[in-house]
């Protein structure tokens, strides 16, 4: 049996991969590689803002609260390609986070009410 993933997995994986490399080869070279849960706070925060902007913070979140609504293949890819770049450590798993817009990360949207 041969795994693999497909064309579109991997058109998936090149966006991530260019995302990334943009931002951490310019406004965040800074922290490219911190792994401490503690350095740099302020830039982390700061990372954090623009992965919620971007929509990667939590990507298997349905679009229209700010996620991706990235199925579980998409996840493995931004993960691998996360550690891959060398972005910095994440202070714990996004969907747990609350950010200001209600959501697990800046830049998220409230879920409507029941």
């Amino acid at each position: 049996m041969k795994l693999s993933f497909t064309v579109e997995q991997e058109a998936f994986r090149a966006e991530v991969a260019a995302w990334l490399d943009e931002q951490l080869s310019g406004p965040f070279a800074d922290i490219r590689g911190i792994t401490s849960q503690t350095a740099a706070a302020q830039r982390r925060q700061d990372w954090e803002k623009a992965l919620g902007v971007a929509g990667w913070c939590a990507i298997g979140w349905p679009k229209q609260y700010g996620g991706r609504d990235a199925d579980l293949a998409q996840q493995v890819i931004f993960a691998e390609e996360y550690a891959r770049a060398r972005a910095p450590g994440r202070p714990e798993p996004p969907p747990v986070r609350s950010g200001p817009g209600g959501g697990p990360c800046p830049g998220f949207r409230p879920a409507p009410p029941p």
